[in-house]
């Protein structure tokens, strides 16, 4: 991959295809943010060799480097032997909100487990690692009153937990994994951003794993209660 996007030619024909197709090539509908020129919504994620450049936009970075932001794209690919994020704003407040709303729907991030602190520190990833259900709340709770925060808490726990056969989470209900979160639910806010995601929300008070506290009056005890979920475990022999 990284030696075909060297070619001059290779790059002119994946351009041209892009402005022609969009996102009928298949793949990432960011390139349709690519064929209506918003390079202001596409930004350049976790990285190595270009690392100062990560939570900017690739309109900026064509800017910076005075080339057009898809040659820009091309050239740190190739710097990073490939391995980059890149992440876009490819979806409005609107599709957002018409989908939380859905019967069958939840709600959640596809961010990863960080830290800010020992060998994860230096990985900056999407500000949703950090920022996810806070962002969540704010959004469509306070400010957009899209769903009730009752609604978003079981779209938020009970829902995936059926959904994946997980009989004994879920709820609060005698029996069941004492997975527990006490918030206060005007003060949750997501603090992570593109150019700064390594940053921790604000709002959780308690936090409880398997009935062990993990978050303690806002701050980590540093216990690690968790067990990794297996599949059939959890529905027929109530563990986890």
């Amino acid at each position: 991959m990284v030696a075909r996007l060297k070619e001059a030619r290779q790059r002119r024909l994946m351009w041209r295809e892009i402005q022609e197709s969009g996102s009928e090539l298949g793949g990432s509908t960011k390139t349709v943010l690519m064929q209506r020129g918003l390079w202001d919504k596409l930004w350049l994620g976790n990285c190595a060799v270009n690392a100062s450049l990560t939570g900017r936009t690739f309109a900026e970075i064509g800017r910076i480097r005075n080339t057009h932001p898809f040659d820009a794209i091309c050239d740190v690919l190739v710097a990073e032997g490939g391995a980059a994020s890149f992440y876009g704003e490819d979806k409005t407040d609107g599709d957002i909100d018409c989908l939380a709303q859905g019967e069958y729907c939840g709600v959640g991030s596809d961010g990863l487990a960080m830290a800010n602190t020992g060998p994860l520190a230096d990985e900056r990833e999407h500000p949703r690692c950090y920022g996810g259900m806070a962002y969540l709340i704010r959004t469509l709770v306070r400010e957009r009153g899209v769903l009730s925060l009752e609604a978003l808490v079981r779209k938020l726990t009970r829902f995936p937990a059926e959904r994946m056969g997980f009989a004994d989470r879920g709820l609060v209900q005698e029996g069941k994994k004492a997975d527990l979160v006490l918030f206060d639910p005007e003060g949750m806010l997501d603090r992570a951003t593109f150019q700064n995601p390594c940053l921790y929300s604000e709002g959780v008070r308690w936090l409880f794993v398997n009935g062990v506290a993990a978050i303690e009056h806002g701050r980590a005890t540093g216990t690690r209660a968790g067990r990794v979920l297996r599949r059939g475990l959890s529905r027929n022999r109530g563990q986890g």
